[in-house]
């Protein structure tokens, strides 16, 4: 079975990986990276009590800062 190539709308990104749904408005499929950086965006924002800035048509700084490192842990895997 051949995957399916996709672009992300976040990130603007193609993947072939199973599609997540964005935390934002759970109806937004975006990419795996982008999907964990919107988890741990909003879990920090939970534990250091402060407003979630998420934003489904475009990537924060912080967003940026944190696919960077995704990317990084899961090319060494």
């Amino acid at each position: 079975m051949k995957s399916e190539i996709k672009l992300c709308p976040k990130c603007n990104e193609t993947y072939e990986c199973r599609s997540a749904l964005s935390r934002i408005d759970n109806k937004t499929e975006i990419c795996d990276v982008c999907a964990m950086a919107e988890a741990i965006i909003i879990a920090n924002s939970v534990i250091e009590n402060k407003p979630i800035e998420l934003y489904n048509d475009e990537l924060t700084k912080e967003e940026m800062l944190i696919r960077k490192d995704i990317k990084k842990i899961m090319k060494s895997i």
